[in-house]
This record gives C-alpha cells, structure tokens and sequence, in this order.
C-alpha cells in the first residue's frame, strides 16, 4: 500500500489507470466510481487520457455525455473516436452497439441525470465506469420510495479510485488498497492512518486533530 500521494496530475491518472485495470480484471464490480476533486479541474483532456490508457490495457471503452451539447464537443475534440462517444439517451436508444465494449466511461453524471442513468445502468451489460458522478440532492427523490431507490442505487458502486483535497489534508481510495488519510503539513503531505471504509466529516477532523 502505496503511504503518499501522487505528485501530479499525471500520477494520479496513472494511479486512476491502474485501479481501474484491477477492478476490472478482478471482475469485483460492475459499477466503479472514479472521483477527482480540484477545483478548476479540465475533465474532459482527463477522459480522453483515460481512454486512451485503457485501450492501451486491451480495455475497450466507450464514453458516455449526458447531454448532446457535451457529445458534440467530445466528438468533435476527438475525431478519431467519435463512433465510440455518445449521449446518456443515444446509448440508451443504442443499448447492443455499447454493449460490444468492455467498459462505459460515464462523465460526471449528476443528480439530475438520475433516472435516465439508472436507465441506462440497467441496460448496459458491460461494466460502467462513473468519473467525478454526484448522485445524491436533497431535493429529488421526495417521499420514502424516491430515497429508498436512490439509495439502494448508490449503494451499488464501488470506488475505484477517490483523490480530494480537504481541510487540513487529503483523502484517497486506489483499489484495492483501503482509504488512506493524509494529513497537510509544513514540509508536506504525511500520511497518517487508513480506514475500511470512506471515513466522514467527523472522523476525518477528529483523527487529523488527534495525531
């Protein structure tokens, strides 16, 4: 288990790369979550890396917008893989063409994608990656089956790889080792205790605040 981050953008990518191919190859989840949390963070050169990485790895990925606006301007940033970028609903509507991958690279669905990704989650027979996703909002899924549905789709991801900066340190997740906390000081980042599972708010200020 790696006890330091990365240094830059581009070891975190491989790092990201990396989890992925385990996850993959270990076949321990058919939904994987990958977050990069900084502020200001171009994604889209990110996912064109990514892609290009895990076709490298014989992973053959497709990646997916949730709106046409989006598409459009993936395809046209990356003409050589346009036939392999599509739209939330295209892909619902073409379900057997993206089922033909290894891996579906969903960008940033958000909380008010929810239902037609749900949608396509549970159409897709391939693997689905979600990078930098926010499912949860308070205000959808009023009422006590809207919570419950969400919930129990939330639940169904597995992390694969989680970098973000907070107050007073850093938090990552790089399968298959466990969440690993570090704290920010003077000279650097130190690494100070890893967790099972992802620790909250509460924990992370106690143990920051107690070593």
């Amino acid at each position: 288990m790696p006890e330091s981050l990365p240094l830059d953008l581009l070891q975190a990518e491989t790092l990201l790369v990396n989890s992925i191919e385990k996850i993959y190859k270990t076949n321990s989840s058919d939904r994987i979550l990958a977050t990069l949390k900084f502020e200001g963070l171009k994604l889209m050169p990110i996912i064109f890396r990514l892609n290009n990485n895990l076709r490298n790895k014989k992973i053959k990925s497709c990646l997916l917008w949730s709106d046409a606006g989006g598409t459009a301007l993936a395809q046209q940033q990356l003409p050589d893989q346009r036939m392999n970028i599509y739209s939330f609903s295209d892909a619902l509507k073409s379900d057997s063409t993206c089922n033909n991958y290894d891996i579906a690279v969903a960008v940033s669905p958000q909380h008010y994608d929810y239902e037609i990704f749900e949608q396509l989650c549970e159409t897709l027979q391939i693997k689905i990656l979600a990078v930098n996703g926010r499912f949860e909002d308070s205000a959808v899924g009023i009422g006590s089956v809207g919570r419950e549905r969400r919930k129990n789709f939330i639940a169904s991801w597995q992390t694969g790889f989680h970098l973000e900066p907070i107050t007073g340190g850093a938090l990552m997740k790089a399968f298959p080792d466990p969440w690993m906390l570090f704290r920010s000081d003077t000279d650097g980042y130190r690494f100070v205790c890893s967790f099972d599972s992802r620790p909250n708010s509460e924990v992370i200020f106690e143990t920051l605040n107690n070593q």
